[in-house]
């Protein structure tokens, strides 16, 4: 299918575009400030290099995507969910983590504050 180019980029101002419909489109380096996208749907959506800044993402549903060098910074997370996720060689600093249960998850190399998780609960389980 052919891309139709069009000269100038478009800009919409204060425009209710609900219910459109953007396929196969290039949308690169396109810009979306204080716009509603409230149950908007990407499929099949190169997102890479995009960001998300002061950005409302509650109930977002993120499945079967790469996000290799993903940086989340001041972020809520409470209440998430994270399923068969690839987490391997990824660093989490300087975060709320009470309340979080790890449960089924491989932990080879997993090191909390320099200690390795496995010697944490071998030890454990040898005091109990």
């Amino acid at each position: 299918m052919e891309i139709k180019e069009i000269a100038e980029p478009v800009v919409a101002v204060r425009a209710d575009l609900s219910g459109s419909t953007f396929e196969m489109s290039l949308l690169q380096r396109s810009t979306f400030s204080d716009v509603g996208l409230a149950g908007a749907s990407f499929e099949d959506v190169n997102l890479s290099g995009a960001k998300f800044d002061r950005a409302n993402m509650s109930g977002v549903s993120v499945m079967d995507s790469i996000m290799s060098g993903a940086k989340i910074a001041d972020v809520e997370l409470s209440g998430a969910r994270i399923v068969d996720a690839g987490l391997a060689g990824a660093t989490i600093e300087d975060s709320d983590l009470s309340g979080v249960f790890i449960s089924g998850c491989k932990m080879t190399g997993m090191r909390i504050d320099g200690i390795d998780v496995a010697d944490l609960l071998a030890a454990y389980r040898e005091g109990r």
